[in-house]
């Protein structure tokens, strides 16, 4: 194994880390055989199952059953099997590949991720009953994630 690894864990990247790192974080459980990992700083994603040497003997196939059942599911684009948490497909570059989320209006699957961003109504709000220094009002929340049907445009969170 290389020097430089890194992996993706909740939606960041994790690194770099080095190859005896990454064995350890394999046998206490932090890494598992869906998690997305690379070799250096621009290497491929491939599942931390495709590393040589990474997983004791045995270790990968005891949780093969139970991981990939409950965490794997077909990248909605390419169809191939990615991570259900995988921000990214490593195979096609879908976003969020493994989201299956019904839109609750039109009840299509084809939702986003986005943030929130700035608040214009939590702004004008702050604005008109603290002065200028409620325009501040409109950062509140601007890092929350919102979920947005690419069909009808219906946002939630």
């Amino acid at each position: 194994m290389e020097r430089e690894w890194f992996f993706q864990s909740m939606g960041d990247i994790v690194g770099p880390i080095t190859a005896a790192q990454m064995r350890e974080e394999a046998t206490s459980g932090v890494l598992f055989l869906e998690t997305l990992v690379r070799k250096g700083r621009n290497g491929k994603w491939v599942a931390a199952s495709n590393v040589k040497g990474l997983f004791v003997e045995g270790q990968a196939q005891s949780y093969q059953t139970s991981i990939t059942t409950k965490a794997m599911a077909k990248c909605k684009t390419c169809g191939k099997e990615v991570s259900k948490t995988a921000p990214t497909c490593p195979n096609c570059g879908e976003q969020n590949p493994g989201m299956r989320i019904r839109c609750p209006k039109c009840h299509k699957m084809n939702v986003i991720k986005e943030k929130k961003g700035f608040g214009i109504g939590k702004a004008a709000i702050g604005c008109i009953a603290l002065g200028p220094i409620g325009l501040l009002g409109g950062m509140i929340g601007r890092k929350e994630m919102e979920l947005v049907c690419q069909e009808c445009g219906k946002r939630w969170s």
